[in-house]
C-alpha cells in the first residue's frame, strides 16, 4: 500500500520567522546555495515531522552471535525411516535462529555437525548428499514454526546409539538466505538500522526530519489542451539532507499521524535531484508497514544525542 495520508489533514507546523528571506546576497555563495535555501524554507510549511531509521549497508549481522552447541544421543524414534535420507530438527522455533548461508566464515558456512566426534562436510542440498560424511541444511517454510533440519545420507538412516553434535552461528530469523540482497526481494536488513539524530530547532523536535507527504494515494493523471495524457507521480519530498535511501524507514508518531496512530513507512523508488553534481532535493514513495511487520518493533529515540 502506498502513502496513507489521504483523507486527513497535514499537521500544522510553525510559521516562518521574520528574516527567513530568499535572495542571492552575501550569505549565498552561489545560485545552488540559493536553491537549497529556498527548499529548506519551503519544507517548513505543512511538512510532517518524522523520525528516520537508516538501513546499515555493512557491519555485524543482526543477532549475530555464537549459537548453542547441541549434543544428542540418537535413538531410533528420532529418524524418519520410510523416506531417506535421515534428518533431525536442529532448530524448532526457540532461541536465536541459525545463519543458513552456506558460504560465510571460511567458506563452509556457519553450521557445524559432528557424528561420534567426526566432523561432517556440508553440501548445498539434500540431492548433493553422496556419503555418510556429508550433511545438508533444510529450512522448512511450509510448516510452523519453520524449523531448520539437518539431513544426512541414507547410509546413516538408522544410526541408533550415535552421538550427533552441532553448533551454529545465528541470524535474524526473518531474513531468508535466498533473498538477502534487496534486488532479490528481501524486505529486511541484514545489518539493521541506525536512527538519524539531530538537535531540535524552531521547526522540528530532536531527531526529527521534515517530509512533505502527498495528500492522496494515487498518481495524478493530467490531460493537456491537445489531449495528451501524462502521469505525474505523487511522491514525498524533502531537502538535500539528511540523505534518505531506498529501504530506509520513516516513523510518523501519533501526534503527526492523520489517524492518530504511530505509522512506519518504508522508502521506495528513491529519486535524487542533482545539479552540477550537488544534491538539491529528494523524492520518493513510501509503503505503509503492517503492525505485524518486524520493522515496526524498532524503537525510536526522541532525545538528542
Amino acid at each position: 500500500m502506498t502513502v496513507v495520508t489521504s483523507g486527513g489533514s497535514v499537521p500544522d507546523g510553525p510559521g516562518l520567522r521574520y528574516g527567513d528571506f530568499l535572495g542571492v546576497g552575501p550569505a549565498n555563495n552561489s545560485m545552488l546555495d540559493y536553491v537549497r535555501r529556498s527548499h529548506e524554507i519551503e519544507i517548513r510549511v505543512n511538512a510532517v515531522r518524522c523520525y528516520l531509521l537508516q538501513q546499515l549497508p555493512a557491519g555485524s549481522i543482526v543477532g549475530s552471535l555464537t549459537g548453542p552447541t547441541g549434543s544428542i544421543l540418537v535413538t531410533s524414534n528420532m529418524w524418519v525411516n520410510p523416506n531417506p535420507p535421515a534428518y533431525f530438527n536442529m532448530w524448532n522455533g526457540l532461541g536465536p535462529h541459525p545463519d543458513l548461508r552456506p558460504y560465510i566464515g571460511q567458506g563452509d558456512g556457519g553450521i557445524f555437525v559432528w557424528v561420534n566426534g567426526q566432523s561432517l562436510t556440508r553440501v548445498l542440498s539434500v540431492n548433493d548428499l553422496r556419503n555418510s560424511s556429508q550433511f545438508a541444511v533444510v529450512k522448512r517454510f511450509d510448516i510452523d514454526p519453520q524449523p531448520v533440519e539437518i539431513h544426512f545420507h541414507q547410509s546413516l538412516l538408522n544410526p541408533t546409539g550415535s552421538t550427533v553434535q552441532f553448533s551454529f552461528e545465528t541470524m535474524f530469523k526473518d531474513i531468508r538466505p535466498t533473498a538477502i540482497n534487496r534486488p532479490e526481494g528481501n524486505q529486511f536488513s541484514l545489518f539493521g538500522w541506525k536512527q538519524y539524530k539531530t538537535c531540535s530547532d524552531d521547526y522540528h523536535g530532536a531527531n526529527q526530519v521534515l517530509i512533505r507527504m502527498p495528500m492522496v494515494t494515487r498518481d495524478k493523471i493530467k490531460i493537456n489542451e491537445e489531449g495528451k495524457i501524462s502521469i505525474e507521480e505523487n511522491m514525498c519530498w524533502t531537502t538535500h539532507r539528511p540523505y534518505i535511501g531506498d529501504t530506509d524507514i520513516l516513523v510518523v508518531t501519533s501526534d503527526q499521524s492523520p489517524i492518530g496512530e504511530t505509522l512506519y513507512f518504508e522508502v521506495v523508488n528513491k529519486l535524487d535531484s542533482i545539479i552540477r553534481e550537488q544534491l538539491m532535493s529528494q523524492r520518493f514513495k513510501v509503503n505503509l508497514l503492517s503492525p505485524e511487520d518486524e520493522r515496526t518493533k524498532i524503537p525510536i529515540s526522541t532525545v538528542y544525542p
